[in-house]
C-alpha cells in the first residue's frame, strides 16, 4: 500500500466516527493508540498502525493553537463578508444606473415615436389634401374616358376612399394651433 493511500485510510479512520471497519485499542499504563482495520467477513482483523501518544501536561499549546487557528479563520470569514458586501453594494449601484439608463431609453423612444407620429400624420394629412384637389381639378369627363368599362365600380370606390380620408384625417398638435391662429385673426 502506498503511503498516500495509507494516510487516506487513516484519515477515514478517524474522522468518520463511528466506522465499523475499523477498531481502536488504547492502553493506559503505555499511552499506546492500536488501529486495526476488519478485513472480509470472517472476523479477521489486520493490525493497522500503532501510534505512541504521549501526556501533555499543560493544555496551553493545545489552547494557544485553536485560538490561533480560530482566530485565523474568523479574521478570513470577515474579510470575505467585507469583499461580499462590497460585491453587493457595487452591484445594487450597477442595477440602479442600469434602470434609470432603461427609464431615460424608454422615455426617448416614447418621444421619438410621438414625434415620428405627428410628424407623419401631417404628411398623410397633405397628401390626402393634395390628392382631395387633383381628383377635384380633374374634369368628369377625362376621368369617365379613362375609366370607362368600369365607371359605376370606380364611382363606388371614390365614396369609399372619401369617407375613409375624412375618418383618418388627424390633427397634429402643430396644425389645430395654426388653425385656431387662423380663426381668431
Amino acid at each position: 500500500m502506498a503511503i498516500d493511500e495509507y494516510k487516506a485510510v487513516l484519515i477515514q479512520a478517524f474522522t468518520e466516527g463511528q466506522n465499523h471497519d475499523f477498531e481502536f485499542d488504547f492502553k493506559q499504563n503505555t499511552h499506546e493508540l492500536i488501529l486495526k482495520k476488519d478485513i472480509g467477513n470472517q472476523d479477521i482483523k489486520m493490525k493497522f498502525g500503532r501510534f505512541q501518544l504521549e501526556k501533555q501536561l499543560s493544555c496551553a499549546v493545545i489552547q494557544d493553537f485553536l485560538l490561533d487557528t480560530l482566530a485565523h479563520n474568523q479574521a478570513e470569514s470577515k474579510k470575505q463578508i467585507c469583499e461580499l458586501k462590497e460585491a453587493e453594494k457595487q452591484l445594487k449601484l450597477e442595477n440602479e444606473r442600469l434602470v434609470k439608463l432603461l427609464e431615460e431609453t424608454l422615455n426617448i423612444k416614447e418621444k421619438m415615436e410621438s414625434e415620428l407620429y405627428a410628424k407623419f400624420i401631417a404628411i398623410l394629412n397633405e397628401k390626402k389634401k393634395k390628392i382631395r384637389e387633383l381628383s377635384k381639378g380633374v374634369p368628369p369627363k377625362q376621368a369617365a374616358n379613362k375609366e370607362a368599362p368600369s365607371s359605376s365600380r370606380q364611382i363606388e370606390k371614390d365614396e369609399d376612399a372619401d369617407e375613409y380620408d375624412e375618418e383618418t384625417d388627424y390633427e397634429t398638435d402643430e396644425e389645430s394651433a395654426v388653425g385656431k391662429k387662423r380663426k381668431y385673426e
